[in-house]
Parts: structure tokens; C-alpha cells; sequence
């Protein structure tokens, strides 16, 4: 696991980002490693934090907002004002899960979608910081589910592809409908198609870096 590079001085904006939804191309693909923190990205990580707390949510993964690297925010408190209980996780990995629970999932993605997954009770995790800092550490209960779930998202994995073949099939009605949204809208030339969608996340992932503004 490599520590991304820090780079001083850099631009400070970021661009309007909004979070997606399924099935936009972004939540399927695997995300790149981030090789380069700046002044953007951490613009960027500002930006995700205000987004899901607008949605009420308490974690948010890179690609839920159409950029294809591991990292992802997390406030298992999901209140703005206690900004000690933010973290920003930089590439990270699972080293060691124990034990079992199952909990119910929601996803700022898949909004209004709930369902009962079963995660690792307690979870070994590393990553990376905004200063480039490893972190280790033991997480359990909801801070544990939320750190699988968003690390999940990084691989291309949804919480309803985890769920039991009924619980799925309770919900395909909404995700068709979904599903039917979004080829409206490419038909309607509001949202590219997917593989133009895909070769510019590819790009992005390959480089490790946020694309240019």
C-alpha cells in the first residue's frame, strides 16, 4: 500500500459534483489508487462531506459522485457540527474481519432502497489521510458496517448485491424503474451514453489523480 504523493499550492476549487445514482456506470467500475492529494482534492473531500450531510447520509464513496478513486468520507454520527467524528479514508483495505451481524442498508444512491446485510462485526482496517498519514485501527458496530459498505462502492459492489434472492426481488420494481429513468435520459441527450461515461472514468482511474478542470 503506497502513500499518495502531497502536492502543495495546487487550485482550490473543485468542480460542482452531485451524488448518482443507479445504475450510472460509476458504481459499477472498480476504482484506481489515489496517487496525488492537492489542494482540489481536498476541496473535493469538503464538497463530498456537504453532499451527504444535505442527503442525511453517513459515509460517501469517490465513485457516488462520479470519480473513480478509493477514497471515501465517513461521519457515523451524520451531524455537520461534530467535525471531530469526520474521517477521510485514502485508499483503504480490510486486513482482518471477525466475526458476524446482519444490519439494515441504505444507499444515497439507490434512495429510498433498504435492506438487511449481513457484514463483519469487527473489521482491522488501513488507510491514508488528507496529510498522507497511514492509518490503523479497529472499528466495530455501525462505524464497521459503514467502513465495508463504502469500501464496497470502491470495488463496484452495491448492498444489493448482498442481499438474499427475496430481499432482492422485493426490490427489482424500483431498480427497473431506475433503470428506465436513466436510458430515458441518454435517449433524451441529457446524460452521455455509457461507454463515453466509462472511458472517461477509466482515464481517471488509470491516472490515480482528479482530471483536469
Amino acid at each position: 500500500m503506497s502513500p499518495p504523493s502531497l502536492i502543495p499550492n495546487a487550485t482550490k476549487t473543485s468542480p460542482r459534483m452531485d451524488i448518482v445514482h443507479f445504475p450510472h456506470p460509476a458504481l459499477r467500475l472498480k476504482s484506481g489508487d489515489v496517487t496525488q492529494i492537492d489542494d482540489r482534492f481536498r476541496a473535493v473531500v469538503r464538497e463530498m462531506f456537504d453532499l451527504m450531510y444535505a442527503a442525511n447520509g453517513v459515509g460517501l464513496a469517490a465513485n457516488q459522485v462520479g470519480i473513480p478513486l478509493r477514497f471515501f468520507v465517513f461521519n457515523p454520527s451524520g451531524e455537520r457540527e461534530l467535525r471531530e467524528e469526520e474521517h477521510v479514508f485514502i485508499n483503504p483495505v480490510i486486513r482482518n474481519r471477525k466475526g458476524s451481524v446482519v444490519g439494515e442498508e441504505g444507499c444515497l444512491s439507490l434512495p429510498s432502497l433498504f435492506g438487511d446485510v449481513r457484514r463483519a462485526e469487527t473489521i482491522v482496517i488501513e488507510a491514508f489521510n488528507l496529510e498522507g498519514e497511514e492509518l490503523r485501527g479497529t472499528l466495530e458496530d455501525l462505524p464497521a458496517r459503514v467502513f465495508q459498505h463504502e469500501l464496497d462502492h470502491l470495488d463496484g459492489v452495491l448492498f444489493i448485491d448482498r442481499l438474499s434472492a427475496e430481499a432482492r426481488a422485493a426490490l427489482d420494481a424500483r431498480l427497473g424503474e431506475m433503470q428506465a429513468l436513466w436510458r430515458s435520459r441518454q435517449a433524451a441527450g441529457e446524460v452521455p451514453p455509457d461507454e463515453e461515461i466509462l472511458r472517461r472514468l477509466r482515464a481517471t482511474a488509470a491516472a490515480g489523480r482528479l482530471p483536469p478542470d
